[in-house]
């Protein structure tokens, strides 16, 4: 009777560990490669917004969003006619709504940080929004702002740092809300100690406030 009574029960744990083994396992699904993309497409996943997975394209001075369904089956691929050919950096910020692509390029010796509000078929709400301008007077590849968000992603901050003087560096940053309505603006100086001393990392809380390390 004991030995039936545990081959029952070791029958029950190995039936038990199997399903547990098999509602852990997660289905792969690959999306078929696009004429357009090569080895010098740059991508970046957005998120999944209402349903879609929309994925940023950049071919040289074509960028492009490609929108896939839950099964990752390509929908359309909607070109970005409002960023300019050239850009320096591109930052996307999902909602389960909506997103936001911020981005920044150089025109004539001003640099532009530029927001644009898109739905879940990578079609344009509203016109892009201006965030920031700073003047350089040189052609530079480098960015010059960093966007982060908050956990909850209420809070948004956009900053740039000035670093001519190695001994005293100047943020500005630019705090917004989930509307990208401007909340605050600061410009705080921090002294460095040391000549190479570098920040590693930039986070942004639930309340708005900008931690550095």
């Amino acid at each position: 009777m004991n030995r039936i009574l545990s081959s029952l029960l070791l029958a029950l744990t190995l039936t038990m560990v199997a399903a547990t083994v098999e509602a852990q396992v997660q289905q792969i699904t690959y999306s078929e490669p696009e004429r357009e993309d090569g080895r010098r497409t740059n991508f970046e996943i957005i998120g999944k917004i209402n349903g879609n997975f929309l994925v940023f394209k950049n071919n040289n001075s074509n960028s492009a969003i490609s929108v896939y369904d839950n099964e990752m089956k390509l929908q359309q691929r909607v070109p970005l006619s409002f960023m300019p050919d050239k850009y320096i950096n591109v930052d996307f910020v999902a909602y389960p709504d909506f997103c936001y692509i911020i981005y920044e390029y150089q025109k004539r010796s001003i640099v532009h940080c530029t927001a644009v509000k898109l739905d879940n078929q990578a079609r344009k709400i509203g016109e892009p929004i201006e965030l920031d301008t700073t003047q350089i007077g040189f052609a530079s590849t480098n960015k010059i702002y960093t966007t982060v968000i908050s956990e909850d992603k209420q809070k948004i901050i956009i900053f740039k740092i000035n670093s001519k003087n190695p001994r005293n560096f100047l943020f500005t940053t630019f705090l917004y809300d989930a509307g990208l309505q401007l909340i605050d603006r600061h410009r705080i100086y921090i002294p460095m100690e040391e000549r190479n001393e570098l920040f590693t990392d930039f986070q942004v809380d639930n309340d708005g406030q900008l931690n550095i390390w």
